[in-house]
């Protein structure tokens, strides 16, 4: 039996508008149904959307990829996730809907996001499916399914001989995959293993 839902995001980020820094809350208001007949993956859907909303937008700075201190930003220590325009709230809005639609991965439809900020004097925007997309049409991090966002890197860390490579965070590894077979284990690690020179002859 299809359910609808709706949950309220509380999140603040800073924006970068025409260079200028800006701290602001934002609030989201996520209208959904469930789609799948497994209750286990409307839960994996909703807590990859929480998970997405706390840990990666949450706190983060976003920022036009034109904007002339784009690599300033980047060179921070930051989370930066960059649109392909001015961070407006209408962008924000339709950046969190395709992104929310595209990591739920058809078990949740997604049928309307409303945004609201306070640098935005809270007037609310709202999202639907197939509305214009703007700048935003093109693909991108926000199409992604995975959780993924514009300059995501894993920094590389030296432990024991082992090498992590540089890759984007997977659900596997936050144990939120629909694939219940799937375990991260060790995949794309490099061993590297000392052979002991014989000198004798």
């Amino acid at each position: 039996m299809n359910v609808k839902l709706r949950k309220v995001f509380d999140f603040a980020t800073g924006i970068v508008y025409n260079s200028e820094f800006h701290v602001n809350h934002y609030t989201a208001s996520v209208s959904m149904t469930t789609v799948s007949d497994d209750p286990d993956e409307h839960n994996i859907a909703y807590e990859r959307m929480k998970w997405w909303i706390d840990f990666v937008l949450g706190d983060s700075i976003i920022i036009n990829e034109n904007d002339p201190l784009l690599a300033q930003w980047m060179a921070t220590e930051q989370r930066i996730l960059v649109l392909p325009d001015q961070p407006v709230d209408q962008l924000v809005g339709i950046m969190l809907y395709l992104k929310l639609t595209a990591i739920v991965e058809g078990r949740i439809n997604i049928d309307r996001v409303d945004v609201e900020s306070t640098v935005g004097d809270n007037i609310e925007y709202m999202h639907y499916a197939n509305e214009n997309l703007g700048p935003l049409s093109t693909d991108g991090w926000w199409k992604d399914a995975g959780p993924t966002w514009a300059g995501t890197k894993k920094k590389r860390s030296r432990n024991n001989n082992v090498i992590k490579l540089d890759r984007s965070t997977e659900w596997a590894e936050l144990d939120l995959s629909f694939d219940k077979d799937t375990d991260p284990g060790d995949k794309d690690t490099v061993v590297f293993i000392d052979f002991v020179k014989n000198e004798e002859k």
